[in-house]
């Protein structure tokens, strides 16, 4: 089920079987966290249950697109930030998900990729487990321009859109 909501969000409602494909590919992707470690969000989230937020909303974007996630695990790194492929008039897309409302776009400045056309901010709330709301995308000249800060004591720099998504559309 897809809707548009009065601020231009855009719902997506996951089966059962499409967030369990989901979960799957995400305790998958995270396995690497015994090689590389993983970020805590400063002991309040670990890798797994932030794998499992980010794919969620790759998933929802991918299912609103008709298309499928990338599969692949980078056993040796991570991956260049690019979720989704060839999206038309999109390009390549970087998708990111946050539990809060209102959402923001945060891009780690380390993970900021010259091969992201557009990031996509998604909002996904744990106590709704098949829903993801596609806030809207900006830019990768947008992000790059966007105020650089963290979000708290020991997490990570990012660049940090708040408000001013443009909306999500199929073309």
């Amino acid at each position: 089920m897809l809707m548009a909501s009065k601020h231009q969000a855009i719902l997506v409602t996951l089966t059962d079987e499409e967030r369990e494909f989901l979960l799957k590919n995400s305790k998958a992707r995270n396995a690497k966290e015994k090689k590389f470690g993983a970020m805590t969000y400063n002991g309040k989230r670990g890798g797994q249950e932030a794998h499992d937020i980010g794919i969620l909303g790759e998933g929802a974007v991918a299912k609103y697109f008709g298309r499928m996630i990338d599969t692949t695990v980078h056993e040796d790194c991570g991956d260049n930030g690019v979720d989704l492929t060839d999206i038309p008039d999109y390009g390549n897309v970087g998708v990111k998900t946050t539990t809060y409302r209102p959402a923001w776009l945060r891009v780690e400045v380390e993970h900021f990729s010259a091969d992201v056309d557009n990031y996509v901010c998604c909002y996904y709330d744990p106590s709704k487990p098949n829903e993801v709301w596609i806030e809207g995308y900006s830019t990768h000249d947008e992000v790059a321009a966007a105020p650089v800060g963290r979000c708290g004591p020991g997490l990570p720099l990012n660049h940090l859109i708040k408000e001013g998504f443009h909306p999500l559309e199929k073309k």
